[in-house]
């Protein structure tokens, strides 16, 4: 179902992107409607690829407190967790979130702190884990979305310890 009301969600976003297209294609008048009317459907537009994000952030927290109450219950995942770089699983809990896309061939976060690499996502999508989609925001070329391989490995990642980052600091010498 909530597959369903996304791809709903995607094509009403398509759907007001495609009319500003329109718009800007068309010579036309701008009277104080048909600016009111630009800036609604561009809004619109922008509130649904908002709501998306937000609605991949609930399902996420959601499947993880599933899982990690069902490993509390001992029912253990059949799926084995990917064997995944910090960076990696990084990335792929953001892109579960919503938060990358692709534009201009590069990867854009929705949020600061994490930074990814086109190295990165392209390993995911070697790994079989992410896929690329039609983006229906405003200057995003691409979606990253998890694959069903990716949603499952994920899943199994849920209430174990995370991966903590490498550094490259050098350890202090002693003197």
């Amino acid at each position: 179902m909530l597959v369903t009301q996304e791809e709903a969600a995607q094509g009403l976003a398509r759907t007001a992107l495609g009319i500003v297209t329109t718009l800007n294609d068309q010579r036309m008048y701008e009277s104080p409607e048909i600016r009111a009317v630009y800036a609604r459907v561009r809004q619109l537009a922008h509130l649904v690829g908002e709501r998306l994000s937000l609605g991949a952030v609930d399902a996420v927290a959601a499947a993880e407190l599933y899982v990690t109450d069902r490993r509390f219950r001992g029912h253990v995942p059949d799926h084995r967790p990917p064997v995944l770089s910090p960076a990696q699983s990084s990335t792929l809990r953001a892109i579960a979130h919503g938060e990358v896309t692709i534009s201009r061939g590069r990867p854009w976060l929705s949020r600061d702190g994490l930074r990814v690499s086109i190295s990165t996502v392209r390993a995911l999508e070697g790994g079989g884990l992410v896929t690329r989609t039609p983006c229906p925001r405003p200057l995003q070329d691409e979606r990253l979305v998890l694959t069903s391989a990716g949603r499952s490995g994920l899943a199994a990642t849920f209430a174990r310890p995370r991966p903590t980052a490498l550094t490259t600091a050098a350890p202090p010498s002693a003197r």
